[in-house]
């Protein structure tokens, strides 16, 4: 048996087994920056000194920030390893499918065409397949899909009074 040590290249960091650390950074990425493009367009401070935009820019620039920690070590080891254009390729496809999967969950739910449980409960196995689509996973994920689409419609509704589309 091996210990997590003893897996590490002689860099001394783990090597990413899939393009999900490359995923995570393009997600996180433009996540920060349209977080940080909503807060440009806040009106200025008139009594508080920061003004409202000045938190959700810092935690824009922190995700950034983040994401670019991540990338620099598996942009470094794809360059040590010498990755084929295929791999990459594939990876790229795999994000931008999880990206466009993501806005239409989200204008799904926007346009209320299907209740949150639901939209929720298809969006994880799906988004789950994209990444890894292999028979236990999706039976798996549409578990997780389950619990979070139904509990997720109970706490918001029940507990935090949200609004969700029904």
């Amino acid at each position: 048996m091996s210990t997590p040590a003893e897996n590490l290249p002689e860099g001394g960091s783990p090597r990413p087994t899939d393009n999900a650390d490359l995923h995570l950074c393009i997600f996180t990425a433009i996540i920060a920056a349209g977080l940080y493009a909503g807060a440009s367009v806040l009106p200025p401070p008139t009594f508080d000194p920061l003004g409202s935009a000045a938190v959700p820019k810092a935690v824009a620039v922190v995700l950034a920030g983040l994401a670019l920690l991540v990338l620099m070590p598996y942009v470094r080891q794809r360059r040590q390893s010498g990755a084929t254009g295929e791999a990459s390729l594939q990876g790229a496809a795999n994000g931008a499918g999880i990206v466009l999967l993501a806005l239409l969950y989200t204008g799904v739910l926007d346009f209320r065409i299907v209740p949150f449980w639901l939209a929720t409960l298809l969006f994880i196995p799906a988004a789950g397949a994209i990444i890894r689509p292999e028979r236990s996973v999706l039976i798996v994920n549409l578990i997780i899909g389950l619990i979070l689409g139904v509990g997720g419609q109970w706490i918001f509704t029940k507990f935090f009074y949200m609004d969700l589309p029904v």
